[in-house]
């Protein structure tokens, strides 16, 4: 059987709609899907820093319709950034963050959609007091002079180097080798 060009174009013009029709009624139903959101952390008080790398995703099941998660998809990077002098709690020595307290914030920042769980629950942020020391430059050097040479000192500039960070990694430190 071969059809003519006006019945390909009227079956490609149905063809059309018809996909048209069932992408508006799968895209107005609602869906509910996890996300994992990567975390950057902004912010952090004065004077201090992270020791080690915090928790970098945060996994939020929400509920909305097909066109806003298709939208997010497209046009939104996957990145919450925290505000962390301002979200920041501190049980003792350590500091935590607990996503559930800010589902609010957190609504706003990813479209407002309704967020149903967020894991993990508890996120603590590995903060340390940044402090500073100076340590002194040793030059890793062995010769020994010939006799008709005369010794003279040997200068070594910078004589001394400042290093900044978290008192654990600083108090191994007690002279730089070159």
């Amino acid at each position: 059987m071969i059809f003519n060009k006006s019945f390909l174009k009227v079956f490609s013009v149905c063809l059309f709609f018809a996909f048209y029709f069932w992408l508006f009624v799968k895209l107005s139903k609602e869906y509910v899907k996890e996300i994992a959101y990567e975390i950057k952390y902004i912010n952090l008080p004065l004077k201090r820093t992270f020791y080690k790398k915090p928790e970098g995703r945060l996994f939020i099941r929400q509920r909305s319709t097909g066109y806003i998660l298709l939208i997010n998809r497209m046009l939104r990077r996957n990145v919450l950034q925290i505000d962390v002098s301002k979200v920041i709690n501190t049980d003792g020595k350590k500091a935590f963050w607990m996503p559930e307290e800010h589902i609010q914030t957190l609504s706003e920042k990813i479209g407002r959609q309704l967020i149903m769980n967020i894991t993990p629950n508890i996120i603590w942020l590995p903060l340390s007091d940044m402090v500073s020391k100076t340590v002194r430059v040793k030059p890793d050097i062995d010769f020994e002079y010939k006799e008709e040479f005369r010794k003279k000192a040997i200068n070594i500039k910078p004589e001394m180097i400042r290093f900044v960070g978290y008192t654990k990694v600083l108090d191994t430190l007690d002279q730089v080798f070159t």
